[in-house]
């Protein structure tokens, strides 16, 4: 029985190692990839950059009550900067319930 306990405890200590190192590799890879990714997004760079387009498409979410949340208001907000700086003439939102 000492002997199943002991073999026990090795192979939780091995999954502990390992999923250790897998946690501590993803850490890594994760921190890498933040660093040397350019993280702007094009609305943090400005609207001069963006391109002219035929339309723009705005990803809706679900509304409650009869009022957007803070992701699709600011999706909504962005997209009519666009449209008021001349980038396209049509604004396209997909909605659900």
């Amino acid at each position: 029985m000492k002997k199943f306990l002991k073999y026990i405890t090795i192979i939780i200590l091995i999954i502990i190692i390992l999923f250790s190192i897998f946690a501590l590799g993803l850490f890594l890879i994760m921190n890498y990839m933040k660093k040397n990714s350019d993280s702007q997004r094009y609305y943090d760079k400005g609207i001069d950059i963006i391109q002219n387009e035929d339309y723009i498409v705005v990803p809706g979410a679900k509304i409650n009550l009869n009022t957007s949340g803070d992701y699709l208001q600011h999706r909504l907000d962005y997209a009519y900067q666009l449209y008021k700086n001349k980038k396209a003439p049509k604004i396209i939102i997909f909605f659900y319930s």
